[in-house]
């Protein structure tokens, strides 16, 4: 990808139509790294971040002191994807809870 370039409309479409950055980076023969690079760059919302009212109900179980793991299990995430949730909101609303 490192010669092509796209345009927020088309990530959107990729994201749209194959879900992931690395099912992107599958399609187009590069690393999910460099897709990941590009959506950023463009401002397109990963799929994680595309479901708020999950992402908000994982984010609400932390905040009653239930531990990522258990979250992971009751939402069907993985813990990394948790965690992701967890830092992104620590990021856009300043919050410092550990």
């Amino acid at each position: 990808m490192a010669n092509k370039r796209f345009t927020r409309q088309q990530m959107e479409y990729m994201m749209d139509n194959y879900g992931s950055d690395a099912a992107i980076a599958r399609h187009l023969g590069v690393t999910r790294q460099s897709v990941q690079q590009q959506r950023k760059k463009l401002g397109v919302p990963s799929r994680l971040e595309r479901i708020p009212e999950r992402n908000n109900s994982a984010i609400k179980l932390y905040d009653q002191g239930m531990t990522v793991h258990d979250i992971s299990k009751r939402i069907g995430l993985s813990q990394q994807s948790i965690n992701r949730i967890i830092k992104s909101r620590r990021v856009t609303d300043g919050s410092d809870k550990q």
